[in-house]
C-alpha cells in the first residue's frame, strides 16, 4: 500500500511528547512511594491502588493545564496529593 510522504508524521508534536514522557517517568519513579502513602492511610490494597491511580490522573490533568513546570519538587507534590486523595476516600 502506498502512503504519500505528506501523510506520514515524522515526529509527534513536542508538547504531547514532553507530557507523555514526563508522565511515564513520574509513574515509573514515584508510583511505589505514592502507593505506600495511600496504603498507610487507607489500610486496604484495592482502595490504595484506586487512590494511587487518582493521584496520577490529577498529575495528568495538572500537566495538561501546562502547570507542571511550576512544580518545584514532583515527589513532594505527589505525596501531598496522594495524602489528600486518600483522606478524601
Amino acid at each position: 500500500m502506498f502512503v504519500p510522504e505528506q501523510a506520514i508524521l515524522s515526529e509527534a508534536p513536542p508538547i504531547a511528547c514532553t507530557l507523555d514522557a514526563a508522565m511515564e517517568e513520574a509513574v515509573r519513579e514515584h508510583s511505589r512511594a505514592v502507593y505506600r502513602i495511600t496504603f498507610s492511610v487507607l489500610r486496604n490494597h484495592h482502595d490504595a491502588e484506586d487512590a494511587t491511580q487518582e493521584t496520577f490522573v490529577r498529575l495528568l490533568r495538572y500537566g495538561k493545564e501546562n502547570r507542571l513546570a511550576s512544580v518545584g519538587h514532583l515527589r513532594a507534590w505527589l505525596a501531598r496529593v496522594a495524602w489528600r486523595v486518600a483522606l478524601d476516600r
